[in-house]
């Protein structure tokens, strides 16, 4: 029993809860190009490139992307992105807007506001997938994703 009080628990998580993540994802670049429009699902290619839209975006150190709820490892292939931000980053400030909440005063300034990571996906066997962000600010919903297997153009 006094081991009992000294044993590890696995119950606990770095990471803070204190938002749900807006997270968007979309078909890979190599299915941009196909006329099938009766696919509903996000379809990627195992090892090509996908982006994947986060807010709030924290950083790639506090950032998990999960498949299946196993985390991808993350690689030099990894970048965030954030394309003009600079207007509705100011207006928040301003405002005392908080990161996890809407900010009606914002929303013009930060409608073209987009972010989030760029990365290659490592090779991954064909399949339906459970996808999920977490990050410093919290964690989004679990999304579908099919990976396929790279089709050669031979």
């Amino acid at each position: 029993m006094f081991l009992f009080f000294f044993s590890c628990s696995e119950d606990i998580q770095p990471i803070q809860n204190s938002c749900q993540l807006d997270v968007s994802i979309t078909n890979s670049e190599m299915t941009s190009s196909q006329s099938d429009t009766s696919v509903q699902d996000v379809v990627w290619y195992s090892e090509d490139k996908v982006q994947v839209s986060v807010q709030p975006l924290s950083s790639l150190f506090d950032t998990l992307l999960l498949l299946n709820g196993q985390p991808l490892e993350s690689d030099d292939s990894w970048q965030l992105y954030r394309n003009d931000c600079f207007e509705c980053d100011t207006c928040k400030a301003n405002n005392n807007c908080l990161t996890c909440t809407d900010c009606d005063y914002c929303s013009n300034e930060c409608s073209t506001c987009e972010e989030g990571i760029s990365l290659e996906l490592p090779l991954i066997q064909e399949g339906l997938y459970s996808f999920q962000v977490k990050n410093a600010f919290g964690e989004s919903p679990i999304l579908s994703v099919y990976i396929e297997n790279q089709v050669s153009d031979e």
